[in-house]
């Protein structure tokens, strides 16, 4: 892993009126796997008093001492703080470095980063049903500054082996809301300060699931490969929901065209529209609410025994931090038709006036999750069927995602 190299003063906070300590050189931010280099205690007002440094969990030293604390002084002066490699913190603990002497101390506080090509999920489809399959995730990585994917490979199937990682995307340097095959665009990069970048990618291709394959969550893993010849793998979580007596409905990701004949179609995008988004720091840019596409496959399951239709759907715009759009505070219904045919996609774009518009915006930079909950009633009269444990419940389900914003990224991160 490249030495980070460290600039950033920390200052001292005093714990007594005598001595003064000042730790210099400590960066504010820093990478799994890194190397902290340059980083010096100045102490003044403590004659013949030792020097110590300790490190917090998840901070080791370089050479491998095992001890946290080291006599690195004595007595006034500036004296060096031997290399530091930067490991996972520690739950619960604040990471950086500590300097005592004479009964005084201070402390540089360290946040650390995802490691250098260490891949991050910002967020996926997360449910998926044997018919409309599709491949959706967007992921940030920290590289060395300049350097790019060289391959991009995913699991064409989410049930196969865990060595079955072999469909390979191909990179686009237009936006990726206008293609409809196996591919990623880097469509953002912040300039970390440190000598790395922070990479944001959206991804998208098709998918499988055989008939066969049972109701469960399984792993969906992305594999990168780096010029340097280093190989990432991050995987998350898919639910294969099976259709049918025991059904429950899925939230459907549109592919291809498939949306062309919806009123407000966007002609110039393909249906992966929803996928993507990008509205930039610096612009007034907006929103189009027919990006975005809600639809669903009702359950599968036979009339008599209701639960068998699905003709709403609840979605939200949820921040990566967890805080709801102002523009859906709530979850927000929208109407769609009731169908099951596993290749077509009916349902609705969201840019009417009741729903969120052709211009809406977002509150605050970061990425945003489009999450829905599809619903379940009974087509035939008679049948009281409730809903409960068949229809996803907005105040218990977290929602299934089906679009996604980067809103007003900054240029620069930390």
């Amino acid at each position: 892993m490249p030495a980070i190299s460290l600039a950033v003063a920390s200052p001292a906070h005093a714990t007594s009126s005598t001595a003064v300590i000042h730790i210099t050189g400590v960066p504010a931010s820093a990478s799994t796997g890194s190397s902290l280099t340059g980083a010096a205690v100045s102490a003044f007002d403590n004659p013949g008093a030792d020097v110590t440094v300790t490190l917090s969990p998840g901070l080791a030293w370089s050479d491998g001492t095992t001890s946290p604390a080291r006599v690195i002084g004595r007595g006034p002066g500036v004296y060096l703080i031997p290399d530091v490699m930067v490991g996972t913190p520690a739950p619960g603990y604040p990471t950086g470095i500590a300097a005592t002497s004479a009964g005084t101390g201070a402390w540089a506080a360290i946040t650390v980063l995802a490691g250098v090509y260490e891949l991050t999920v910002l967020g996926a489809m997360d449910i998926i049903a044997r018919g409309p399959d599709e491949y959706r995730a967007d992921y940030a990585v920290i590289v060395p500054r300049g350097a790019r994917p060289a391959q991009l490979k995913y699991r064409f199937e989410p049930g196969l082996p865990a060595s079955a990682i072999g469909t390979m995307l191909k990179p686009v340097a237009g936006d990726i809301r206008k293609y409809i095959d196996q591919n990623y665009a880097i469509v953002h990069v912040q300039d970390l300060g440190n000598g790395n970048e922070r990479l944001f990618l959206s991804c998208r291709g098709d998918a499988h699931v055989k008939d066969a394959t049972p109701t469960g969550t399984y792993a969906w893993p992305m594999q990168t490969t780096w010029p340097n010849g280093t190989q990432t793998q991050v995987t998350f979580p898919i639910l294969v929901q099976r259709r049918g007596a025991d059904g429950r409905p899925v939230a459907i990701n549109a592919w291809d065209k498939t949306t062309a004949a919806l009123p407000g179609y966007d002609k110039t995008l393909s249906s992966q529209a929803a996928w993507g988004n990008v509205v930039s720091a610096n612009s007034s840019g907006t929103l189009n609410g027919n990006h975005f596409h809600v639809d669903a496959l009702s359950s599968g399951r036979p009339a008599a025994a209701g639960n068998d239709e699905t003709t709403e759907v609840y979605y939200q715009f949820v921040h990566e931090d967890g805080t709801p759009a102002s523009v859906t505070p709530t979850p927000k219904r929208v109407a769609i038709r009731t169908h099951s045919a596993d290749t077509s996609v009916k349902g609705v774009l969201l840019g009417s006036p009741d729903q969120l518009g052709t211009a809406f915006e977002l509150d605050k930079p970061g990425y945003w999750r489009l999450v829905c909950w599809p619903q379940s009633n009974n087509s035939k009269p008679g049948v009281g069927a409730a809903p409960g444990g068949v229809a996803w419940d907005p105040q218990s389900d977290p929602g299934h995602q089906i679009g996604s914003v980067f809103w007003k990224l900054p240029a620069t991160g930390a």
